[in-house]
């Protein structure tokens, strides 16, 4: 308590400098013109987005395409709307940039940009298309997307090891940056059968919601699956008193 008073006070004390600072943190949301469709961005998090591009593209310095898997523990924590945000970035910062809806039992790239569901991913796994003929093109130059594709009756089944390798191999000979967004680990079995071959996985964890112990589980199958946990989001997080208090504490 008494460490948060003197932070209090010393911000009044110094409150002409302190409210130019706390502008660049208000809460206010603004449409930026290179987001999804139904999805909304403040200049704060595009900044947490390009932090994250930079760091991921440092861990691949020389590769021509890498093949991330986004993934979180239980549904709800916002793996679709943080690839889809992620991808929108680094599309618009001149990357060739491929979505891919992976999770088969709850879809949601197909709502997030407007696009037909039908002819995906399903597809892919079946041999019935080839990526060229799934992809799907955005409002966003540099930026495709492949839906999940038909429902399929049993999703787990048609996820096999050889059907999923080829589908990657494919990808990323399209793209610089294949984008795959997952089923949750803790419900189902889905995106272990991606840990292979992908060239990393970055975690979804939500807010004030998701337990610690919930999150050590799934980062303890991806380890145990072998596959590179490249980093970890922390979604949907509320700032209660401005960042650069924080900071004071």
């Amino acid at each position: 308590m008494g460490k948060t008073f003197e932070a209090l006070m010393k911000a009044e004390r110094d409150h002409q400098l302190r409210r130019e600072e706390l502008a660049q943190f208000e809460p206010k949301v603004s449409l930026q013109p290179y987001m999804p469709l139904r999805l909304s961005i403040s200049h704060q998090v595009s900044e947490e987005y390009q932090r994250l591009k930079h760091n991921l593209r440092s861990l691949f310095p020389e590769a021509k395409s890498r093949a991330l898997m986004f993934v979180g523990s239980t549904h709800g924590e916002g793996a679709s709307t943080v690839v889809a945000t992620f991808g929108a970035v680094l599309a618009t910062s001149g990357e060739q940039v491929l979505l891919v809806d992976a999770n088969l039992r709850k879809p949601a790239l197909h709502n997030l940009f407007s696009v037909d569901r039908t002819q995906g991913v399903t597809e892919l796994l079946l041999g019935l298309k080839d990526v060229k003929e799934v992809k799907k093109r955005t409002r966003f130059d540099k930026l495709s997307v492949i839906t999940s594709g038909v429902p399929p009756s049993n999703p787990g089944s048609l996820l096999s090891a050889k059907n999923v390798c080829s589908m990657i191999e494919q990808m990323k000979r399209e793209s610089e940056w294949v984008l795959i967004d997952a089923a949750p680990l803790n419900e189902y079995n889905d995106a272990m059968v991606f840990c292979s071959e992908v060239d990393g996985a970055v975690l979804i964890v939500k807010a004030e919601e998701t337990r610690w112990e919930v999150a050590e589980r799934t980062k303890q199958r991806l380890d145990d699956a072998g596959v590179r946990l490249v980093g970890a989001v922390l979604n949907r997080r509320k700032m209660y008193i401005p960042e650069w208090l924080y900071r004071r504490l």
